[in-house]
């Protein structure tokens, strides 16, 4: 409709304008469009408290400007924990890098972590199991 107004009316309407109106004239019509509505996202879950889950994703978005970047965010409080901007974000080896280096700074580690299924996540699983060990054995 936007598009429509411009081309045929010379109207420079703006989106919300425009859905606004179309609630108001016509409601069967968007409820059809909708008919569900926003579905809910699968993915929440709840965490006990700081540093009790950290997610950890890369962002390929810059890649075609040869800039990379991964990070790691604390899942309870939306805090960055660390980030790391190179030239690849695919070296499984630098990503672990950051991992222990941000564990060890910090002075903790989180109980989980969640990342996708990328090549660094076993090599994360193994690090952070033997993170966990070293601390039970020096309890």
């Amino acid at each position: 409709m936007v598009t429509y107004l411009r081309q045929h009316c010379g109207f420079k309407a703006h989106q919300r304008d425009v859905a606004a109106a179309q609630r108001q004239l016509n409601p069967e019509g968007v409820n059809a469009r909708h008919p569900g509505g926003r579905k809910k996202r699968l993915e929440n879950y709840i965490t006990s408290g700081p540093n009790f889950l950290w997610c950890l994703d890369g962002h390929d978005k810059l890649a075609q400007f040869g800039m990379q970047i991964y990070a790691t965010i604390d899942a309870y409080s939306r805090k960055i924990i660390w980030y790391y901007c190179g030239s690849s974000n695919r070296t499984a080896i630098s990503v672990i890098r950051q991992y222990f280096i941000a564990v060890k700074s910090l002075g903790l580690c989180p109980r989980f972590i969640r990342s996708d299924r990328g090549t660094e996540t076993v090599l994360l699983a193994t690090i952070h199991f033997s993170l966990f060990i070293e601390a039970c054995l020096a309890e």
